[in-house]
Parts: structure tokens; sequence; C-alpha cells
């Protein structure tokens, strides 16, 4: 699948940028990246690890994710997709702090005993100090609840780095919850059906 292929894409892509003087050389953070995914998929491969442990939490849960604009919003993006089509479940995904501007009151009315939701927070410290100051805010306002949250960041002193972790993560994470709850993360049956019936109509 395509989703599988981020890799190829994106350093393809990157390296047409380079050889059009639009983005600067940049080959020693690309095999910072290449070295730590090598090691990541060595460690997430086999069962228990960090990734499979977040995959285990999950289970019959809808996860409610949450990033930072312009940081880690990417991730948040393609971790819902990853979730929708790898994992087969429901997500949400909203960025700070457009978040604290309307789904913040939704959670009013959420008791954490009744809830199947969990939020997942994506903070990432090139955040504005005042967009992670949201995240311990909504963090402690929705704990009040009793729903159970958890916090996953990438590692590495590059800002660039710790996102590339945090997505290689995050893809690991729907893998695992696919596997777990005994879906295949290939099949997109519910996609291949719409386009069908599209096709058939004029």
């Amino acid at each position: 699948q395509p989703r599988y292929a981020l890799g190829a894409s994106f350093f393809s892509l990157l390296k047409v940028l380079e050889a059009l003087n639009v983005a600067p050389p940049s080959d020693a953070l690309v095999e910072e990246i290449r070295a730590l995914w090598k090691r990541r998929g060595e460690e997430y491969a086999e069962a228990p690890n960090r990734a499979f442990d977040v995959a285990a939490a999950l289970i019959g849960k809808t996860p409610a994710i949450y990033s930072a604009v312009g940081v880690t919003e990417a991730a948040g993006w393609r971790f819902k997709g990853q979730l929708n089509e790898n994992a087969k479940t429901l997500a949400f995904h909203a960025p700070f702090p457009e978040m604290n501007h309307n789904e913040i009151v939704g959670w009013e009315t959420v008791r954490g005993e009744l809830s199947a939701l969990v939020p997942i927070y994506l903070p990432d410290t090139a955040a504005h100090p005042r967009t992670l100051l949201r995240f311990e805010i909504v963090e402690r306002i929705l704990g009040k609840s009793g729903v159970e949250s958890m916090t996953l960041q990438g590692e590495g002193e590059d800002r660039r780095v710790r996102l590339m972790d945090l997505v290689y993560l995050l893809d690991w994470v729907s893998y695992w919850l696919a596997v777990l709850r005994g879906y295949d993360p290939g099949e997109i049956d519910n996609i291949m059906a719409l386009k069908k019936e599209l096709s058939e109509k004029p």
C-alpha cells in the first residue's frame, strides 16, 4: 500500500527539491533517520515492544489524537489515517490550539468509566511554549473526567528526527493494533467497494 512507502516517497521528493535548490543538502540528516528507522524496525517487529504496548492499551478504545500545530500536526493526521486504514478503527484528530476553541467543550459530558475515548497527546519541545502549556492544562481538565490518556513523543536532538521517530512509532502502533484486533493491515474493502460503485455510475 502507498501508505507503507513514506520513506521512498518523502526522501525521493526531498532529493528533487535539493536538486532544484529549493531545499538545502540533507544527506547527514537522511542517513540519521534511515539508521534510526532501521533500529526501530528491529525493535518494533518483535512483541512486546513500545508500539505493541500502546496498541494493546488501545483495544476497545477510540483515540482522540491531539497534536501541536505546525510541529506534530502532520504526524497526528497521518496517525488518524493509519488507524483508520490499518487497524480498521475510528479515530479523531485535532491540533492545538484549534482544539481549545471548540472540541474541548465536547469533553465536558465525557465520563471516564462510561467512555471509550482515550486522548493521545503528541507534544514536542519545538512547539511554541504557549502551545506546550495548553497540553498541560488540557490534560488536567480532561483528566478530571476520569479519562485515561497517553503522551507519545519522538526522540532525538533535531526536531525533524523526532518527528520521523514519532511517525514511525505511530505507524507501528496502527500495525500492531490491526494484528491484535485480528485484521489485515493491507485490506481496504470499504474503499474498494466505494470505488467500484462509483465506477459503475455515470
